[in-house]
């Protein structure tokens, strides 16, 4: 995480390291997600426009967001960050493919979700699907490259069926 590897640049350039009224243990806690692209802003637009979510911080000279998840840290990242906080270490994906990673939103509604997706610029991997572990699942590749899925909720009775 930027955390960790860039901590004296992200001090240096002013980045939030704590979320208001947070509380932190000791242990390790996971605490977000971030994606590195091309250009910043068009990447936080659609999250935003597609997925409803806020922008906590922005620093477009940077190249840096934070977007609010309700949950962990979903940030946006620009490459030329990555090769700061990295240096000769960052490497962007092959051929401008995107990473092997998936953003999953859980969601009471996945056709809908699925749907707003695509209304906002996304492209369609999979249509939502009833599970054999009973949940409704979707997925999209975001403009940018990144892999998003949708899931209902687990409710106790799938969590016990697939232990």
């Amino acid at each position: 995480m930027w955390i960790a590897s860039g901590l004296p640049a992200a001090l240096e350039h002013g980045l939030s390291l704590t979320a208001p009224g947070a509380t932190y243990h000791m242990t390790m806690q996971f605490g977000g997600t971030v994606l590195y692209v091309d250009q910043v802003s068009p990447v936080v637009d659609f999250y935003r426009r597609a997925f409803g979510l806020n922008v906590r911080f922005l620093d477009e000279t940077l190249g840096f967001a934070e977007l609010e998840t309700g949950g962990s840290m979903l940030a946006i990242a620009a490459h030329s960050l990555g090769e700061i906080l990295m240096p000769n270490q960052y490497s962007r994906p092959a051929n401008g493919h995107p990473a092997g990673v998936e953003i999953a939103f859980l969601t009471l509604d996945v056709s809908a979700s699925f749907d707003k997706a695509i209304a906002e610029g996304a492209t369609p991997i999979t249509p939502p699907r009833r599970m054999p572990w009973g949940l409704e699942v979707a997925y999209v590749r975001a403009p940018e490259g990144t892999l998003i899925g949708f899931s209902e909720p687990p409710t106790a009775a799938t969590q016990r069926s697939s232990d």
